[in-house]
């Protein structure tokens, strides 16, 4: 019986040692792109305002002149601040759609009830 036991155990031991016992690690999901809101002055001035801040160029929110800009998650307030501080930035503002919603002026027709 003991030899039986043993032999068992050892061709559990050698099935099992080709299992893994842990999961592969996964790679934590990205965080959502961030995006804040930056007035210019001088509109020329922006590409160099930017770049020194280690921003790219952002896309125009309508026909405000401010432009919709992608930052790092997390980064928001350290560039508003110091973006702000910048006498070419009229101003610099956390977006308030969270980047979603700039797709220009939204037109609306009445709802009817359905009859």
């Amino acid at each position: 019986m003991g030899k039986l036991f043993t032999a068992g155990l050892a061709a559990a031991a050698m099935a099992l040692g080709t299992v893994p016992l842990a999961l592969p690690a996964t790679a934590a999901p990205e965080a959502p792109p961030a995006h804040i809101l930056v007035k210019f002055r001088d509109d020329g001035a922006a590409a160099g305002v930017l770049q020194r801040h280690g921003l790219a160029g952002g896309s125009a929110v309508g026909s405000t002149g401010a432009l919709l800009v992608g930052v790092a998650a997390g980064a928001e307030k350290q560039l508003i601040d110091a973006l702000s501080r910048d006498p070419a930035v009229d101003y610099a503002e956390p977006d308030p759609a969270g980047g979603c919603c700039h797709l220009g002026p939204v037109l609306s027709a009445p709802v009817r009830p359905a009859e």
